[in-house]
């Protein structure tokens, strides 16, 4: 047993770096990243898609007060909300 677990890589379907990710309940989960990229995975992160954040800046962080709504901090200034999960 090992007392880190084990890591499986699993494909994003981005070659852009991805700089956050959020698990919103027990099968969303969303990532950012460089150039605007925003992936949401809707089976716990096994597959993944792209979602249009409406920006090209990077993303570098975000932040979720409950599944719906959540904020992004990007590069210059920018910040993203959502309503609906980053859907």
């Amino acid at each position: 047993m090992s007392l880190f677990g084990q890591w499986t890589q699993v494909p994003s379907g981005t070659s852009e770096r991805l700089r956050s990710v959020v698990i919103l309940n027990q099968n969303d989960v969303v990532a950012c990243g460089k150039d605007g990229v925003l992936l949401k995975s809707n089976n716990s992160g096994n597959t993944w898609a792209q979602a249009s954040s409406g920006t090209n800046n990077d993303l570098n962080s975000m932040l979720f007060v409950n599944a719906g709504t959540g904020f992004i901090a990007g590069e210059d200034g920018s910040i993203l909300k959502s309503i609906n999960g980053g859907a």
